[in-house]
């Protein structure tokens, strides 16, 4: 699954969310307009029916709060109310959009209408005062179908699988994990076949010699054989020993062309999540290689704007393959890839070799 799907679904289901509080909203804003309007002639000539008029010119409003709960309901499941970016596929992000249509047209076009037939309560209430609860009635029957709406829009939320996040990293040392997996296990099955052909063809010549020394005696034949065999072992166990080595060495260097082949987008967000840690006080000059000084500019302006920092992008380039070096006075921390690469190299090459080559 790409990060441009990943993107689009979770902007999809925001929209939905955003129609559902926007267009709910104009509508009660368009239908207390409405009745507000009717109002304020009929309070011209009697101020006292002030209280009546309010109730009716209030009722329209109540789709705008309909669509608040529906879109902060939306935003909730996505994931966004806890400060995170939702990871949803296309289709979730659909889904979300669809459920939100309920509330954003129903709620929109049923304030409106509420809001005139308000209107004509407050006439009511002119001519006859008595009988202003009949246009409530009359109100309250437009708002069944706005609550309708909400009903919908809130069941069709709650069989939505809910989104989750994932970090960048994880996602792309997830994708590295398995190519090295499915390679390591390609070059493995190579080394135990030459090791068993290695093996055979040893008991093979062993076959051979023994039948030929069977006549120097027992003795000798079974020493001959115990030598060969002990051999032939050990050359299996350094043929393994050799694809192993190539295999942690192939792993590590496609770490670092994975992390050298991130598009800017990616790029930027990664060297931005290493420059909070490099420089939590958010000072110093930062360089980037030639290739990724646009990138390098738009991480630096994150991380800016998330630590309120004064770090500078410098212009000069660094000739590194990726990555960034950051001058801090007289100090300089040096990020780039493949330092990064090397001191996690020597760091967890053990567990990188427990991972590929489990025991058993």
């Amino acid at each position: 699954m790409g990060i441009l799907e990943l993107s689009t679904g979770g902007a999809i289901g925001m929209l939905g969310a955003g129609l559902a509080v926007c267009l709910a909203g104009a509508g009660s804003a368009r239908g207390t307009g409405i009745a507000g309007e009717a109002g304020t002639g009929l309070l011209c000539q009697d101020p006292s029916v002030f209280g009546k008029v309010m109730i009716l010119q209030v009722i329209p409003g109540t789709q705008g709060l309909y669509g608040l709960v529906a879109g902060f309901m939306c935003m909730m499941r996505m994931g966004l109310l806890n400060g995170q970016i939702a990871n949803l596929t296309l289709d979730q992000g659909l889904m979300y959009f669809a459920a939100c249509l309920p509330i954003a047209i129903g709620g929109g076009i049923s304030a409106v209408a509420q809001g005139k037939v308000a209107a004509g309560s407050i006439n009511l209430l002119a001519k006859k005062p008595d009988d202003w609860s009949k246009g409530m009635v009359l109100c309250i029957t437009v708002e069944f179908y706005a609550i309708l709406s909400l009903l919908a829009s809130l069941l069709l939320m709650r069989n939505i699988k809910k989104g989750s996040v994932m970090n960048g990293i994880e996602k792309i040392t997830g994708r590295l994990d398995a190519a090295a997996a499915a390679q390591a296990d390609s070059i493995i099955k190579e080394a135990k076949a030459r090791a068993r052909e290695t093996v055979d063809r040893t008991q093979a010549d062993i076959a051979k010699q023994r039948a030929e020394l069977t006549a120097r005696g027992d003795k000798e034949a079974a020493e001959r054989e115990e030598r060969l065999v002990s051999v032939a072992q050990m050359e299996a166990r350094q043929i393994i020993l050799s694809a192993k080595q190539e295999m942690m060495e192939q792993a590590f260097d496609g770490a670092l062309k994975k992390l050298c082949a991130l598009t800017d987008e990616e790029y930027a967000a990664f060297c931005a999540e290493l420059l909070k840690k490099a420089a939590p006080d958010g000072k110093g000059d930062v360089f980037f290689p030639a290739d990724r000084k646009k990138a390098g500019s738009r991480a630096v302006s994150l991380v800016n704007r998330a630590l309120h920092g004064n770090l500078v992008f410098s212009g000069e380039s660094r000739p590194i393959k990726g990555g960034f070096l950051l001058k801090n006075g007289s100090v300089e921390v040096n990020c780039s890839f493949e330092t990064l690469v090397r001191l996690q190299r020597s760091e967890a090459a053990g567990e990188v070799a427990a991972l590929l080559f489990p025991k058993g």
